[in-house]
């Protein structure tokens, strides 16, 4: 099992603050382990939470696909 730091779950996800990993660790959303003093994010905990949490575009397709050919 491969663990990341604060700092490097948050550049995994897109360079986002320490903080924002900090809270999603702090309400559950990002499991975490203790290893002494430190935090550590396990790899594949991130990549289930991108999962879970990756929306498709907003743009949906069109219902009538020739419209905006004239």
């Amino acid at each position: 099992m491969l663990l990341w730091s604060l700092n490097e779950t948050a550049n995994q996800l897109g360079n986002v603050s320490v903080r924002t990993v900090r809270r999603l660790v702090e309400r559950g959303d990002l499991p975490s382990v203790r290893v002494g003093r430190l935090i550590r994010i396990p790899s594949a905990a991130v990549h289930d939470w991108i999962a879970q949490n990756s929306a498709t575009a907003h743009n949906q397709p069109c219902e009538v696909p020739e419209a905006w050919k004239g």
